[in-house]
């Protein structure tokens, strides 16, 4: 893995290169300017052939094409519709002294899986789905972080430490 991580960094396009030899994963960053140049996807393919045999320099111009999103940033519709729902959400929650709409949702949905608990008479959703999809709500907009997840956050950042070091084998 130190050897394909050192041979991809030496290509000029490439600004860094992440390893983790745990997973097999690389994760490679480049300059879309220059990324695109034959010579750079011939460099990348001459590299990635040692661990992908039969991949094309077709696929690898392809990968290297920059995308209309950054990774990580939400796409232009998907980020509209949360700058809309954090507006509206703030709105809320001003209007009525905190309690905003990440309290209400759940809290709504709790009232209406016990409503329809004692009529029976709605069934369309069953009130145990209202009542879970309450609690699941809740807990997505108010996520505890437990001992455990702290811990194997911790062994995850060790052990990637470790690989960047070379130190896993």
């Amino acid at each position: 893995m130190a050897e394909i991580i050192g041979n991809l960094q030496a290509v000029p396009a490439v600004t860094q290169v992440k390893g983790n030899p745990v997973t097999g994963s690389l994760l490679i960053f480049f300059d879309p300017q220059r990324a695109l140049t034959k010579q750079s996807t011939r460099q990348v393919l001459a590299v990635l052939k040692v661990i992908a045999p039969n991949l094309t320099s077709l696929q690898v111009s392809q990968y290297l094409k920059p995308g209309p999103v950054t990774p990580g940033s939400p796409a232009p519709l998907a980020g509209s519709i949360a700058h809309f729902f954090g507006i509206l959400n703030t709105t809320v929650g001003n209007a009525l002294g905190g309690i905003d709409l990440k309290v209400l949702l759940p809290v709504t949905l709790f009232f209406l899986g016990i409503r329809g608990m004692i009529s029976e008479k709605a069934t369309p959703p069953a009130w145990y789905n209202l009542l879970w999809f309450a609690l699941a709500t809740f807990m997505m907009f108010h996520p505890i972080r437990t001992p455990g997840l702290a811990e194997a956050e911790a062994l995850h950042a060790t052990m990637e430490e470790m690989a960047d070091l070379g130190i896993s084998d």
